[in-house]
C-alpha cells in the first residue's frame, strides 16, 4: 500500500517511545508488516487497511482476527529485538473505523485494543492526539517506520526517521493525486521527491511537535511508488478522528 523511508536517519534507540510494529505469526516466526502508534496504555493507533489479509485467490480481502496481530512496542532493531523496555503484546479487540472503505481507503484508521496495559517508561510511552482546529499545513512533521528504503526494495531491521514538509488535501488534490484526495487525507512530501515512507510503514506515525508535545497528526496510508516527484505520501488526517478515539480512550 503505501508509502519505507527515503534518504532517511537512523534512530536513537527509544526517540520515538510510541513507535510500535504490527507482526503475525506463523509457527514461531514473526513477520512485521505494518507499523503504528502507542496512544494509551492499552490502544494503538494503525492503518484500517493493515487489519485486512489478502489470502490466496481472493479479489478482496477479509479482516483480520484479533489473535493473527500482535504489537511489538519499544523495539529498535527488530532482527534482535531484545532489551529493556521491549513489549510483544496479544490483541484483543480491532475496532475499524466503520466508514473505512477498501476500495478508495478513505477512513483508513483502526485502533488495536492490548490485552494487557503497557507500563510506560523511557522506550514505551504514547503519542498525544492533535488539536482539532489547528492547521498543520506547511509545518514539517516525522515519519518513523521500518519499512523498505526504496520502493520494491528490503525493509530496515533499524527504526529510521524522515522530515516532511505537510501538504493540505486540497493542495495534494490539485497537484498530485486528483479527486481520490479527501478531506479526511493529508499529504507530506517534496515537489522533488527524494524523501518518503514506503511499503511497510503503511499505519506508521506521522508526529508534528507543538507546545513541546509530540502530537499525532497522520497515519502512513498510501502513497503512488515512494518518493516520486509530484506525489507526496498520503496519510490519514488524525484530526478528523479525534472524538472516535477519544470514545474508546474513555471506554477501555
Amino acid at each position: 500500500m503505501a508509502s519505507p523511508l527515503l534518504h532517511c536517519h537512523l534512530v536513537r534507540r527509544g526517540a520515538w517511545p510510541w513507535q510500535a510494529g504490527l507482526v503475525t505469526r506463523s509457527g514461531r516466526r514473526h513477520t512485521l508488516y505494518c507499523g503504528g502508534t502507542l496512544i494509551s496504555s492499552r490502544l494503538v493507533v494503525t492503518a484500517a487497511h493493515c487489519t485486512n489479509m489478502f489470502l490466496q485467490g481472493m479479489r478482496r480481502p477479509r479482516e483480520m482476527r484479533p489473535d493473527e496481530i500482535r504489537l511489538l512496542l519499544g523495539a529498535h532493531n527488530v532482527s534482535d529485538a531484545t532489551g529493556d523496555g521491549f513489549w510483544v503484546a496479544n490483541v484483543t479487540a480491532i475496532y475499524r473505523h466503520p466508514r473505512f472503505n477498501f476500495a478508495t481507503i478513505d477512513n483508513d484508521i483502526a485502533l488495536l485494543k492490548l490485552q494487557a496495559d503497557v507500563p510506560f517508561g523511557p522506550r514505551v510511552s504514547p503519542a498525544c492526539l492533535p488539536d482539532k482546529e489547528t492547521a498543520f499545513w506547511g509545518r514539517w512533521g516525522t515519519v518513523t517506520g521500518w519499512g523498505t528504503t526504496s520502493y520494491q526494495g528490503k525493509a530496515s531491521p533499524l527504526l529510521r526517521e524522515v522530515r516532511l514538509p505537510l501538504i493540505s488535501s486540497d493542495a495534494c488534490r490539485r497537484t498530485s493525486y486528483g479527486s481520490i484526495i479527501t478531506r479526511n487525507m493529508i499529504c507530506a512530501g517534496l515537489a522533488a521527491g527524494g524523501r518518503d515512507s514506503c511499503q511497510g510503514d503503511s499505519g506508521g506515525p506521522l508526529v508534528v511537535r507543538q507546545e513541546h508535545r509530540w502530537r499525532l497528526v497522520g497515519v502512513v496510508s498510501f502513497g503512488f511508488k515512494c518518493a516520486a516527484a509530484q506525489y507526496p505520501g498520503v496519510y490519514t488526517r488524525v484530526q478528523n478522528y479525534v472524538d472516535w478515539i477519544n470514545w474508546y480512550i474513555d471506554n477501555e
